[in-house]
């Protein structure tokens, strides 16, 4: 750990030299050397000059704790003392990734929207934290199969960010917006546009994070179900076993990407016709969503129907009807009845 000897740890200079190493370490995906150096940025931020610094230490160290699975002390964290509207964007934006991996994605779509509006009159349309909201916004829209307002959303994205000069290949915001094209242009059916997109965006994600990074993974689990979907079944679940090693290793209290690895993995090998190892890995996303979820969260109501599918696999239609008849209730008022998972429940529950 470094220690600043010459001016003392509150020093402002010594704080922002302190905040950047923190900066930096998370960047690289060094995540208890980033809690480190952000923690003691907020111990020593005391005076009134340096406590901005202070909160944006805690603000970036909420997003550590994202990443690290600690949800709930990643959103205590931003919901601390707001600063002023404009500083206030930036925290607010992070909080609402956080929302939204909790699956509270009203309470997401909310934030983002405000943020997106303040951004657009603060900095304008065609700045890259305004572009970077409207990817964001892009996501949660395909996430909740409102395709059209997603694709608006990413295209202006894309078009923002290239006509600003952007690399598809070094920059991390192009790189998000393009992970987020090819997985509606999978959710569309659009298998070789999506396959194009995730290729160029998984190599690069592995040059420039490496392969154990969190954003890696997730392209990696995005590629694998496009894989499954265009029948590559065994190749796909490989892979997905892959990343759940990856994930229970090195983030091992990231217990909602795991859940979701797993669902994933699950869904592929009863496509594959392996149902009796789609049971066994579903079985501790079962016990996780349903000790820490509430039925309407959108993150335990798709580990629920995947479960429903397993019995429906296995011919236990009988065992399955019963919970699965409040499931597709709960659907319906999470995401809608026209939904793609809405309508998988409502096809489960006619077997």
């Amino acid at each position: 750990m470094w220690a600043p000897t010459l001016l003392g740890p509150s020093d402002p200079s010594t704080l922002h030299a302190t905040f950047h190493l923190g900066i930096v370490h998370h960047r690289r995906f060094q995540y208890p050397e980033a809690e480190s150096y952000l923690q003691q940025v907020m111990t020593d931020a005391t005076t009134p000059s340096t406590r901005p610094t202070g909160r944006e230490a805690s603000s970036i160290l909420g997003l550590v704790y994202r990443h690290l699975g600690r949800h709930e002390e990643a959103l205590a964290l931003l919901d601390g003392p707001r600063p002023p509207f404009d500083a206030a964007l930036p925290p607010r934006y992070r909080r609402a990734l956080i929302v939204q991996d909790l699956g509270n994605w009203n309470d997401a779509l909310t934030d983002y929207n405000q943020v997106y509006a303040g951004f657009t009159d603060v900095l304008g349309p065609n700045h890259p934290l305004t572009l970077r909201t409207a990817n964001a916004l892009g996501m949660l829209y395909r996430l909740m199969a409102r395709r059209a307002e997603a694709r608006a959303m990413l295209e202006t994205a894309w078009k923002g960010q290239q006509e600003l000069g952007f690399s598809q290949e070094n920059e991390t915001a192009q790189l998000r917006t393009d992970y987020n094209l090819a997985a509606l242009d999978r959710d569309e059916g659009r298998y070789t546009e999506a396959l194009q997109r995730l290729e160029r965006v998984v190599s690069a994600e592995g040059r420039l994070h490496g392969a154990k990074a969190h954003s890696t993974l997730r392209c990696e689990v995005e590629m694998a179900v496009l894989r499954a979907e265009m029948g590559e079944v065994d190749a796909a679940a490989a892979v997905l076993r892959g990343v759940l090693e990856t994930q229970s290793e090195h983030y091992p209290d990231a217990r909602a990407d795991q859940a979701n690895t797993r669902t994933v993995l699950a869904e592929t090998l009863v496509r594959g016709g392996r149902v009796d190892e789609a049971v066994e890995v579903l079985e501790p996303a079962v016990k996780f969503v349903r000790a820490s979820q509430r039925l309407g969260n959108p993150v335990r109501l798709r580990v629920e129907l995947a479960r429903a599918s397993c019995l429906s696999a296995r011919g236990r239609v009988e065992d399955m009807k019963p919970s699965l008849r409040e499931i597709v209730e709960q659907l319906e008022m999470t995401f809608g009845s026209g939904h793609p998972f809405t309508e998988r429940g409502r096809d489960l529950l006619v077997v």
